[in-house]
C-alpha cells in the first residue's frame, strides 16, 4: 500500500497541473506514460479495479440466473469509451460475453447477421 500510495501522489501534481492548463513540457501523453513507466503500481491498481468490476459483473449474472434461470443479463457498454484502446484493453469483451449471454435470449444480433 505505501508504494500504491508513493505512485498517486507522484500522479497529483501531474492531474493538478493539467487542469490549471500548465502543460508539460513532453506532452501530456508521454508525461503521463513516463508516470506509469516509473510507477507501475497505477497500472496494477487499476487493473484491480477492473476485476473486481468483472467479479461484480459474475456476482449479478450469477445471482439473476439463479433467481429465474432463462433472464437476460446484460451491462452497458459506454460508447463514448468503449472506442478507446487503453479501456479496450481492460475489458475483453469476450469475458464479459461469458457472464450475459444476452445472444441466447435472442435480444442480441449476432454480429454478422
Amino acid at each position: 500500500m505505501d508504494r500504491v500510495k508513493k505512485a498517486y501522489l507522484a500522479l497529483e501534481p501531474f492531474v493538478r497541473n493539467g487542469r490549471a492548463g500548465n502543460r508539460p513540457l513532453d506532452g501530456y501523453f508521454v508525461e503521463f506514460w513516463r508516470l506509469l513507466l516509473r510507477n507501475p503500481e497505477l497500472l496494477i491498481w487499476e487493473g484491480f479495479w477492473s476485476e473486481s468490476m468483472r467479479e461484480t459483473q459474475r456476482l449479478v449474472s450469477t445471482t439473476a440466473k439463479a433467481a429465474k434461470p432463462g433472464i437476460p443479463v446484460g451491462y452497458h457498454i459506454w460508447q463514448n469509451i468503449s472506442f478507446s484502446p487503453f479501456y479496450r484493453a481492460e475489458q475483453d469483451y469476450r469475458t464479459l460475453h461469458r457472464v450475459c449471454r444476452f445472444s441466447q435470449a435472442g435480444n442480441v444480433r449476432q454480429p454478422g447477421r
